[in-house]
């Protein structure tokens, strides 16, 4: 699920959830959460929390 001004690419089984403008890219079975502004890039079986900026 992608907010306004989001970018997201995801591999199989990944989850990503971005609020506005946020960045993100994830590979097979990761698990990104980002706030405004930020971005986060994670690995296979990883989890990212990104708060503001």
């Amino acid at each position: 699920m992608a907010g306004y001004g989001s970018t997201q690419t995801s591999g199989s089984g990944s989850s990503l959830t971005a609020g506005y403008g946020s960045t993100q890219t994830a590979r097979e079975g990761s698990t990104l959460t980002a706030g405004y502004g930020s971005t986060g890039t994670a690995g296979a079986d990883s989890s990212l929390i990104a708060g503001y900026g």
